[in-house]
């Protein structure tokens, strides 16, 4: 499966927690997500540094004490990057969630594992998206290998 073609079927099926998945499918998602987030990060770390530049500017050189006015602007512009990283966070993992679990089932595994992810566990079904597919139809669906996506 293309890059192109796993980006839309995972954008097509974001809430669908049945079926299979294959490991391309998955892991070039995984990929996409990845470098979205990350240019979104940058963007949200660009405003916060643009916004602290005139605080910055004022802070003392020697203790690096900025005046009080500028207590209100400092705290406003981390609440904007640290709300704006959490808020990315949430949504980039509830777009990847159906993707991983149609790849637990792939493995023959439940989505249930996915409840790692609130343990700070979040490797352990990671680490099972990359093992095989089972090749055979299995109580979750047939093997998407078997009718390959067009």
């Amino acid at each position: 499966m293309s890059f192109g073609t796993a980006v839309k079927t995972c954008f097509s099926k974001m809430f669908v927690f049945s079926g299979r998945a294959r490991r391309s499918e998955f892991w070039w998602y995984y990929l996409f997500l990845t470098i979205v987030s990350t240019v979104v990060m940058v963007v949200l770390f660009i405003i916060f540094f643009v916004m602290m530049a005139p605080i910055f500017s004022e802070a003392d050189p020697v203790t690096g004490e900025i005046p009080d006015e500028y207590v209100g602007d400092f705290l406003w512009a981390t609440v904007i990057l640290y709300g704006g990283l959490v808020l990315m966070g949430f949504v980039f993992l509830i777009m990847a969630l159906g993707a991983e679990a149609r790849r637990l089932h792939d493995t023959g595994q439940s989505a249930h594992w996915l409840w790692f992810h609130l343990a700070g566990l979040s490797i352990v079904p990671f680490i099972m998206c990359a093992m095989e597919g089972q090749p055979h139809e299995n109580q979750y669906g047939p093997d998407p290998k078997a009718f390959p996506v067009a």
